[in-house]
């Protein structure tokens, strides 16, 4: 093969190498890559590895808190963060994928990068672990107020954005989409990237959520992927906070295994503050409050009754509805005791007392004059239908009054029942009993609940213990005045100038008048290209050019060279055929010739 064919070779490949690296540069792949890989333990070294996958940042000198565990075979619960001028925080999580009984799960991790104010440092530097930040932090519409700063100036274009994102995380390019604030729980106007599996769902499939605001300095990526695994028992631990000036504290509970399950309700509890021996100063008494006497002494909050043994009165007027004597080795929480009395249009007396379990002396309206008995409950009620109307229930005692038996004492002070004796309790009036006496029922009920599905509920109670004759206690409801109550998933991607979502209404009533819109155009952004490769790539294509055209200009000099040297044709052997030279041949060399001189 002559030299000059060669070179025709060598020059089509580069052509072709050259096409095919600019098709990357100018037709990229829209879906990009997904970079996240789960970690397979949770060790310092693997969390770390996680990091140099998300952030651009180093991860020396990262903070990786404790709490982390592998599950399904990936390290779940992990939380790490480093702050400064730029502060980063990562944090991995696990949940299930399709309902809590689904075998399929995402595995997640969150990346979040930004100018965060000291707020947010401070609530980030004092989590125990990824449990207790999720339990501190709430993404409301105050976030980004709250917790971080504004940028100098605010993002203006998505080459912008795209720019930022990628000094921050490590991204190869983006996937741009301006959302309108209106459209987000933030009510900021933010460039959303998408990244993969746009609604990942199938074991294996990844996804990639991108989002950088464009007023506020925060921006965020999470990657997930589905794996399958076996069903996730959360195993709950409960924590308190430190008592409050406001003699409270909260227990809050905290998943151990990292399940990502709904998490149990905040239980609130009354707490010595001033570690005076009392918790509030005052009790209820359907909704009237009673005034209370420690050692026959209005309670003095500045004195500390820590250690003593005093009797303990709740006063309505003058009167003591509740008496008790205290050992205040324990502190007393008078909010943890619940007292009910009937109401103005009841026809019999009564009284309900919960959250005191110790042996006590209360005093009953007596609303018939001819009554002369009482029908006492021993145990905790909810409510006073738990007593039965005849009086023969389980743990029920009619009391003569005045009069005992062998736990409890009645008394006829003017206008009262007075019943000692009791430790769990609750005491109605028993009315003078009669041959055909008519039962008069007397329901109080509760307003309707809101119309749900369609349909309406409420409560109601017989003040004169009748029973009968009970008004219904749900009913059918119009349209009209059933109000939806709707639910919306987040916008899809940008696809072919459009985006969906989908909205529920989780009253079912039926009415599409005033349903969210669950279609709208959009943009598909382009990513802005990144113009110091390019000119990179711009100048290899250049060099590459000046180096062939200077292989053709060499190798045609030396074969005219070549050819202008040529000694006189030898008379042929018999074994020997010289070269015959074409007319054009000759006309070839004889211009190169030319050219040169």
């Amino acid at each position: 093969m002559k030299k000059r064919d060669k070179l025709v070779i060598v020059i089509i490949i580069l052509l072709v190498l050259v096409i095919i690296v600019l098709g990357f540069i100018f037709f990229p792949n829209k879906t990009g890559k997904v970079i996240f890989t789960p970690p397979t333990d949770c060790s310092d070294a693997s969390i770390k590895a996680v990091w140099n996958l998300i952030f651009q940042e180093s991860s020396n000198g990262i903070t990786i808190l404790p709490g982390s565990e592998v599950r399904e075979g990936t390290c779940v619960g992990y939380f790490a963060y480093k702050l400064g001028t730029t502060s980063y925080l990562m944090y991995g999580w696990y949940e299930p994928a399709g309902g809590s009984s689904s075998n399929k799960y995402y595995y997640m991790v969150g990346g979040e990068a930004g100018d965060f104010n000291q707020n947010y440092k401070n609530l980030i530097s004092s989590a125990s672990n990824f449990s207790d930040f999720i339990r501190k932090v709430d993404h409301n519409k105050t976030f980004l107020s709250s917790y971080t700063s504004l940028r100098s100036t605010p993002i203006s274009s998505t080459s912008e954005a795209s720019a930022i994102l990628i000094s921050l995380f490590r991204l190869t390019e983006t996937n741009l989409t301006q959302i309108d604030s209106a459209l987000n729980t933030q009510n900021e106007s933010l460039y959303r990237h998408i990244n993969g599996t746009p609604s990942p769902s199938n074991v294996g499939d990844k996804a990639e959520l991108g989002e950088i605001y464009i007023n506020h300095s925060y921006n965020l990526l999470f990657s997930s992927i589905v794996i399958a695994g076996q069903s996730c028992t959360p195993n709950w631990t409960a924590y308190n906070t430190s008592c409050q000036s406001n003699e409270k504290l909260t227990t809050y509970f905290i998943d151990s295994k990292n399940c990502n399950q709904a998490t149990p309700a905040n239980l609130s509890f009354g707490c010595d503050y001033d570690n005076n021996g009392i918790i509030n100063s005052a009790a209820n008494l359907s909704g009237i409050l009673l005034s209370t006497y420690i050692n026959y002494q209005p309670v003095n909050t500045s004195e500390n009754y820590t250690g003593k043994k005093y009797k303990v009165e709740l006063k309505s007027g003058s009167n003591p509805v509740l008496e008790f004597d205290w050992n205040f080795s324990r502190p007393l929480n008078l909010e943890n005791i619940y007292l009910e009395k009937q109401p103005s249009s009841a026809t019999r007396g009564y009284l309900i007392v919960r959250g005191l379990n110790v042996r006590k002396k209360i005093l009953i309206d007596k609303l018939n004059s001819s009554s002369s008995s009482v029908c006492v409950k021993d145990q905790e009620l909810n409510s006073i239908a738990g007593i039965s109307l005849s009086c023969t229930g389980t743990n029920e005692y009619e009391i003569n009054c005045p009069g005992s038996n062998d736990n409890f004492t009645c008394n006829l002070p003017t206008g009262f029942f007075e019943l000692d004796g009791l430790t769990n309790s609750g005491v109605i009036e028993i009315p003078y009993r009669t041959i055909n006496t008519s039962c008069t029922p007397n329901w109080n009920c509760t307003n309707w609940s809101s119309c749900s599905g369609r349909r309406q509920n409420r409560t109601c109670r017989d003040l004169s213990f009748c029973n009968t004759n009970m008004p219904p206690l749900n009913q059918s409801c119009s349209l009209g005045s059933c109000t939806p109550n709707w639910n919306c998933t987040a916008w899809s991607a940008c696809t072919n100038g459009n985006q969906t979502k989908t909205c529920t209404d989780l009253n079912n009533c039926n009415i599409i008048a005033g349903k969210p819109n669950t279609k709208q155009s959009c943009t598909e952004e382009e990513k802005g290209y990144n113009w110091t490769i390019i000119s990179i790539i711009i100048g290899i294509v250049i060099l590459i050019i000046i180096i062939v055209i200077l292989l053709i200009y060499f190798l045609s000099k030396g074969e005219n060279q070549n050819n202008s040297s040529l000694s006189p044709p030898i008379p042929p052997s018999p074994t020997y055929s010289p070269p015959q030279y074409t007319s054009s041949h000759q006309t070839y060399s004889q211009n190169m010739q030319n050219q040169q001189f």
